[in-house]
């Protein structure tokens, strides 16, 4: 059965279309479904993709209140995708996003014992609303020019890792586990010296052969102050495959207090290792702030008091995005500068415009509308 759906603004969500089993409340595909001219298909119920699902335009979406599953011999690639669903969605299989995904509230569940389920994001797609309510619990595939910040964490917190490669069109992989790391190794005590400590609270998988910097966030979950005094101190460790030993990855960059901030590992290629978390070392890393991840300190002294990248005044025709850890988002504007000084501007019910923003750790989304280019990092407000 071959369907095309190729009116604006339909919305399906009648499974015997599909050829559906109504009491299994599973909507199945058979055929060659294709989408077109910005069709909308709305799913309130399972779906198995059995044969050819593509879209060259349009919007699919998972919606309601109970959880529903992805399933199938043959993996669907959509253009638009989100989801709206209290309970989430489970990838049984891989799902491709090639322009937008739009995570308004439930997670995307993906096994985290077999990564070969994961939802892929294209090398142009890119994705918003991303919160603590909403986000990938389990795998996240993505093709990476430049940086990238994976949307993941777990069932009740967005923990994302933020990827920065030297070459072009490198495909990665990772997913977030609030477990502890020691477990996973009969032999996870051998570190590269004594001095070393690692967090016992949390772990991200990181896969991919080329070399690549990670940004890894922390907060007050973390615990972090249970193995480190000062955040100078902290570095991102590795758990290396072939010397099974906890490695040192490096620190290049730290910002922020013992109960948020961020840090920036050194190039190393992430198929060596099984896992990489927090750890920390004897020798105190000096606090820096390199291209990419940015420091505000909005206190009127001149230094830092707004946030600004210098590349962009090569760039005019740009937008700029800031989120709160949540995925509020808290600033947008077009043609940026730097007018951002860590202050509400836009109108957001329950909050007051023009308020300043607490300390903490923020995200931000560049759009390069010209060169059809983004490139997303992380910003730390101090006060």
């Amino acid at each position: 059965m071959s369907i095309k759906l190729k009116n604006k603004y339909l919305l399906f969500f009648i499974q015997f279309i599909f050829m559906n089993t109504v009491l299994a409340q599973i909507v199945r595909n058979f055929g060659t479904f294709e989408v077109h001219n910005n069709a909308q298909l709305g799913l309130y119920s399972s779906f198995q993709n059995d044969n050819t699902f593509f879209a060259s335009s349009g919007l699919i979406g998972f919606y309601g209140n109970n959880l529903l599953s992805l399933t199938g011999s043959s993996i669907p690639e959509v253009y638009d995708f989100e989801i709206a669903n209290e309970q989430g969605l489970f990838l049984d299989i891989p799902i491709v996003i090639q322009n937008n995904m739009n995570f308004i509230y439930g997670n995307i569940f993906t096994d985290r014992n077999q990564p070969l389920n994961f939802l892929e994001l294209s090398e142009d797609a890119f994705y918003q609303g991303q919160s603590d309510f909403s986000k990938v619990d389990g795998f996240v595939q993505s093709t990476v020019n430049g940086s990238h910040v994976f949307p993941i964490g777990d069932e009740f917190y967005l923990r994302p890792l933020s990827a920065e490669v030297n070459e072009e069109s490198v495909v990665l992989k990772a997913a977030y586990f609030f477990e502890n790391p020691r477990n996973l190794f009969s032999n996870s005590e051998n570190f590269l010296n004594d001095n070393t400590e690692i967090n016992q609270n949390e772990f991200w998988k990181l896969q991919g052969d080329t070399s690549v910097a990670v940004t890894l966030s922390w907060n007050q979950r973390s615990s972090i102050n249970e193995f480190v005094d000062q955040i100078q101190n902290l570095t991102v460790v590795g758990f290396h495959k072939e010397t099974e030993q906890w490695l040192d990855l490096g620190a290049t960059e730290i910002t922020g207090a013992l109960t948020e901030g961020f840090i920036r590992s050194e190039l190393f290629i992430p198929n060596g290792y099984e896992t990489i978390t927090l750890g920390s070392t004897s020798e105190s890393n000096e606090v820096i702030h390199n291209l990419g991840n940015f420091l505000l300190t909005p206190d009127g002294d001149g230094i830092n008091d707004f946030f600004y990248i210098p590349e962009l005044e090569n760039y005019k025709n740009n937008r700029m995005q800031i989120f709160d850890r949540n995925g509020l988002k808290v600033f947008d504007q077009k043609n940026y500068t730097a007018e951002f000084g860590g202050t509400y501007t836009l109108n957001i019910p329950t909050l007051n415009k023009g308020k300043g923003l607490p300390t903490g750790v923020y995200f931000y989304i560049v759009d390069l509308t010209d060169e059809k280019l983004s490139f997303q990092g992380f910003l730390y407000i101090k006060r």
